[in-house]
This record gives C-alpha cells, structure tokens and sequence, in this order.
C-alpha cells in the first residue's frame, strides 16, 4: 500500500465521522413486517469531503428507488460527533483505525440491533461499497486495489506493550453467504437495492450502555426511546507514513441499516488468541452466540463463519476477511482397531491457498459410512463396534475430507492343540497374514500357544499382549511377567520378550523380511494365565525421514496410528526431530528399532536416546535403554502407565527428537547407526 493510498482509508474515519445522520421518516406500513422479515430502516450512504471539512451519514429519500411498504415504521437518528483514533501494531506493520460515535433514538420505539451492514452499489469500486474516491484535485483515482485490503475488525486499544481488542467499542458483525444472500433478496424486495447491487459479509452493530457508563459500562444491543448508544467501525491496513498531495480524501460509502433479529457478537481475527474477550463481550450483551472465524480456537457457544466476502458478489468474490475452506485432512488414511477400542482423529482443515488454520471442534461434522462397525463422536473419536470396515470423514462448510478407513479386527479364539510348530501349521486357527486380535489362555500350567505367521512382503510388525480387548494389562489382571518369542520357520528364537508390554504383559516390534514366522505365548514362571489378547499390528510405512530434520521447526511429520519411520544416524552429532498431531486424550509408544541388518539393538549397534516434546519445545521427558538392548522406548499406553508424561495427552502438536544415548563415544558402533521409529498413537 502506497502512503496516498493509506490517507484513503484514514480519511474514511478520521475525516469522515464528524457526521450527522437524517433518517427521513418512513411511510407507515399498512402491514406490520412478518418475524421473518427483515426490519429495514433503509440505505444509508456516507459522504466524506475533507477539503470543506464536511461528513455526514444518510438514508436516501422515499421512494428514491420505487420503495414499497416493508419498513419498520421507525422514527429519526441523531448522531453525534466522531471520536477517531489510531492504533499500531508494529511488529506486524498494521494499523487499527477506531472512530466511534453516539447514536441517539428519538423515536417512540425501541431499536434492538441496530445494524449498519456494507453493501456494494452500482459504480463502487471493485465490488466494494465504497465509490466517488478523489484525490485533493477532485480527480478520480484508482481504488480497486486499494478497496480490497480494508479488512474489518473489531476497536482496538493498547495495553502496556500489546495491542488488545477493546471490548467497550468491539461492534464488528459478521454474516454468512445465506444471510447476505437472503438480506439482498429482501431488500430488493423491498426496492433497497437495484439490479446488480449486493450486501457485503461484514457491518457493525450499535450498543447501549445500561450501567456504570463513566467507569466499567456495561452494554446491551436494545436503544430505548431519547436513549444514546455508541456505534465503533474499525478498519485493519496495512501501515504507512503519513501521505502526502495527491492522497484520496473523498469518497462515498454505502451500508443497508435494519434491525438484526439475532443477538450475536463476532470474535474478530485480531483476537483469536485470547478466548476470554470474545466470551465475556458475549454475556455483557446477552448474546445468543459468539460468530467465530477461520483461526479460531473458541469452544464456547459458537458458529463457525465459513468465510467473509468483502468484495465482490458472492458468485465472484474479490476479497475476503478470511479465506474460504480449500480442503480437510484426517490424521490417518486407515487404521485397525479393536471392537470397543476407540482412536482420536484429526482434521487439519486449510483455506484456498494451502494455509493451514485452526477451526473450533464443534464446526466440524463428522461421519461414519457404516455405523454398526464404527462409530465417530462429534469430536472425532472412532469406536469400533463389529468386525468390518467404515469410511469416516469430516465436513465443514460444504468441503468434505477424504475419508479414513477403518478396520474392526474381530477376536478370534485360539484352537488347542497349539504347542509346536505343527500343531500350528495343522491347526483349524487360520494363519495371521494381517492384523489380527487373538483371545486364549494360558492353561494348564506350563502350557504354550504357538501361531503361524506369513508375511508376504518386507513388514514391520509389532505384537502384544493385553490382558483383554481394552488394550490394557493391569496386574490384578495378569500379575505375573508373561513371555513373548518369535522364531522364524525351523523354530530358532529371534527375540524374547518379557517386560516392553504395559505393567505384566510382553511386546515385541520387530523388522521382517518375507517368509514363515511363529509368534509363542507362555507364562514367564511357573503358572497359568486366565485370558489374554494377542494384538499384531502390521505398521503403516512412511518411508524415511526428510534431512534436514535437525530443528524442531525443520521436523519430518507423522501420521497414523500405527506407523513407522526409517531413519540414518551416521554422524554422531546429529539429531533427528519429529512431529505428530494427536487427538485429547492421546496416549504414545514410541520405540526405535533396528533400521538394518547390519546392527541389532542387543549387541549395541544401535545405542539411542528419545526425547519427547511439547509444541514449544520443552521437554517432557528422555529414555534411554528401555526398549530391546539399547534401544529406546517411551510407553505411555495404559491405565498406569511406565511413562506418564506421555500418557493421555493435551490436543496438540509434539515432537520427538532421536539421537544417539549420552554413554555412546562419538564414533562409535553405538552412535552411528540407522534405526526404524515406531509409532502408537491410543
């Protein structure tokens, strides 16, 4: 923006509220408005010169435009002299301009949501409701590009080094396309607006003060009879000097004035991380709901506003307050789960241009394809309910996501005889080729259940015990260390595992290449198990890492909930961050394993260090040698979890960050090593 195209805009306020506002008395309707009929006063149009130092705000006369009776049979306005200020944001390069002024009733009838809505008349610039813009010669200069960077905003004020929303002026209304649309239908109707001419999204409502006026007012939207009420229109720019001869000081703005039946209040964009203003506003006024935008994080009793058209008509729009929804990504393509078990999606919603924006959780609509395998609950949560599979996705202003798929793994009960390799190769149990849920027991004492497995291409697979299908193992449940062996196809034990399960129970992630495996399940001692759930769980491949990954803000990103990654850490200062978005409520395993068959975790070719974040960077908590050998594991999985820090987590962000162990010599076979990161998201 040039310094002469930012005195424009200054001169809309600064010169242009100094104003007085003739309300021509409206010819009484025969027949009162319908409840749903807007309540018009008419249209108002604002005239600003400021080389005769004049402004004033008014409707144009009856029957200019062929009216018919459909008004509100309302008396005159009065309004007073401007109060116009400026505000900067400096470290943006914005700037806030504020010009607020009284607005007297001196009628006999009560004004609720007076509203002063933008509307685009023919011969305004570039579809914006402003026209007649002149330089201090009078010639016309070229708004169009000037028009669109006006983005409307709530008043704003300073606080100490902060340029906060000023809750006493914040009069900002936005609408959605229906609204606008069914506005510019019945104002044309009415005979407001010609052919070709449109409301805009935006506008600004008039408050009433009811108490405590002098020190901490308190508002409402209802302007009694002989009451004042306050109106602010608030403008963001972009920052400028001050402009110089040749600046625009006129111009002609034009808005459609009518009584809003709904008592909302609008959280603008410049206050979307303070939640509080918007609701507090909400109650001082009694607004029904707070209009939340693009961004917005807001929980409270809100709707989500799609977009805001401040130019152009709603088929070709030129300029929004905020962009329209571009698309909406779910967390995960698919995943398996059990009957019962449940797994946090989320959306990441972006706008036209690939912007990636935060939306309230209550926007969203969600949807499972088959509910009698899967559920999904407003906020995304996924509960599998029969064996078979279900598309979820998630809708928001007509933009639906790709759906996730959904697998309900049924359990499926183990057949005895199963000790040995031929009793599982004989066995009527079918083969486990893909994810699967086992039920079985342990009994009688010493007894061992052996299962065959096929992997038909190279597969990193992790298998673990529960004591039940609520991927649980508490020890009332199972209170003694169970025993998990895998072998490949002549019998010869590959791992064993007894203690990287939750609490009792044993787990296993392991590379495989393609050929014949039994998994073996026993008690670890002397004894018997009562029940059990086997869980294989084929991960997901998300291929390697992307160098430079060595920062947290430069981090390869995650995605579903049984995944892994491939990794190479070959110089012993390297550090290899990633991120991944959970759901409230998540739960984490994260484990590195061996990324080669050149080194195994148990011999110390692998000897690595994990360390969970949060989104701003603060550490949650490290492990070491937790997983197999000298691998790393953190486990938060579990209603008593090994590692709380990473158990039953805020919605957000996190990081993982891979190095080699504090006790590995620089160098050495410990520290230099290539590594699979495995991932569970519960």
């Amino acid at each position: 923006m040039t310094p002469n195209q930012f005195r424009f805009l200054s001169g809309i306020f600064l010169l242009g509220l100094t104003s007085m506002l003739v309300a021509c008395p409206q010819t009484p309707s025969s027949t009162p408005p319908s409840a749903n009929q807007a309540k018009f006063f008419g249209v108002a149009t604002l005239q600003v010169d400021s080389q005769a130092k004049t402004s004033k705000l008014y409707f144009e006369p009856v029957g200019t435009r062929g009216r018919n009776t459909r008004f509100v049979n309302e008396s005159t306005l009065g309004v007073g002299s401007a109060i116009f200020n400026t505000v900067d944001k400096v470290p943006t390069s914005e700037r806030f301009l504020n010009a607020s002024f009284p607005v007297t009733n001196n009628g006999a009838l009560t004004l609720n949501n007076l509203t002063f809505i933008a509307y685009h008349k023919t011969g305004n610039a570039n579809g914006s409701a402003f026209s007649n813009v002149q330089d201090f010669t009078g010639g016309t200069i070229n708004a169009d590009n000037l028009v669109l960077a006006l983005k409307p905003t709530n008043a704003m004020k300073t606080s100490g080094a902060s340029v906060v929303v000023d809750n006493d002026k914040a009069d900002l209304q936005v609408f959605t396309t229906s609204e606008a649309s069914a506005l510019d239908t019945a104002a044309s109707s009415a005979g407001l607006l010609q052919a070709g001419e449109f409301t805009l999204e935006y506008g600004y409502v008039t408050r009433h003060c009811t108490s405590n006026c002098a020190t901490t007012p308190t508002w409402d939207r209802s302007l009694p009879p002989a009451a004042t009420g306050n109106l602010t229109i608030a403008l963001r720019v972009p920052q400028t000097g001050d402009a110089g001869a040749g600046s625009g000081y006129r111009y002609t703005m034009q808005f459609l004035v009518f009584e809003d039946a709904n008592n909302r209040v609008t959280q603008s964009l410049d206050e979307q991380n303070d939640n509080t203003q918007a609701s507090s506003r909400a109650t001082s006024l009694a607004a029904s709901t707070v209009n939340t935008l693009a961004g917005s994080t807001f929980t409270g009793i809100n709707r989500f506003v799609c977009s805001v058209r401040t130019a152009g008509s709603s088929g070709t729009p030129l300029a929004y307050l905020t962009k329209p929804i571009g698309s909406i990504l779910l967390s995960t393509t698919s995943v398996s789960i059990g009957k019962t078990n449940t797994r946090g999606l989320v959306a990441t919603v972006k706008d036209s241009s690939n912007l990636t924006f935060g939306v309230p959780g209550n926007a969203l609509t969600w949807n499972s394809s088959v509910s009698g395998v899967a559920t999904v609950s407003a906020s995304g949560v996924v509960t599998g309910v029969a064996a078979g599979s279900s598309a979820i996705s998630v809708s928001l202003c007509g933009v639906t996501s790709s759906s996730a798929t959904i697998n309900v793994v049924g359990a499926t009960t183990e057949v005895e005889p199963n000790n040995t390799n031929p009793q599982a190769d004989a066995s009527v149990f079918p083969i486990i080729t893909s994810d699967a849920n086992i039920a079985g027991a342990i009994t009688p004492v010493a007894d061992l259940d052996r299962y065959k497995l096929l992997v038909a291409a190279d597969s990193t697979i992790r298998f673990e015990l529960f004591a039940d299908a609520t991927e649980d193992c508490r020890a009332a449940q199972v209170p003694a260390p169970t025993k998990i062996i895998l072998l490949d196809s002549v019998g010869t034990t590959l791992t064993t595992d007894t203690t990287s399960g939750i609490e009792n129970c044993s787990a296993i992630v392991r590379r495989l290449t393609v050929g014949t495996y039994y998994v073996q399940l026993s008690k670890n001692t002397a004894g018997t198990i009562a029940a059990y759930m086997l869980q294989v769980r084929f991960l997901t491949d998300q291929a390697t890492e992307v160098e430079p990954n060595n920062t947290q803000a430069t981090a390869t990103t995650l995605t579903g909930f049984d995944a892994f990654i491939l990794g190479g850490h070959q110089v012993s200062s390297d550090t290899d961050w990633y991120a991944l978005t959970v759901a409230a409520g998540a739960s984490l395993r994260i484990e590195t394993i061996e990324g080669s068959t050149a080194e195994t975790c148990e011999s110390l070719g692998i000897d690595s260090k994990i360390t969970l974040f949060n989104a701003v960077g603060t550490s949650l908590g490290v492990d070491d040698d937790t997983g197999r050998g000298f691998c790393s594991q953190i486990d938060g999985t579990g209603a008593i979890p090994l590692h709380a820090y990473a158990h039953n987590l805020a919605a957000g962000t996190y990081y993982i960050a891979v190095e080699k162990s504090n006790f590995a010599s620089a160098g050495s076979n410990g520290a230099l090593f290539d590594y699979r990161l495995a991932l569970t998201i519960r």
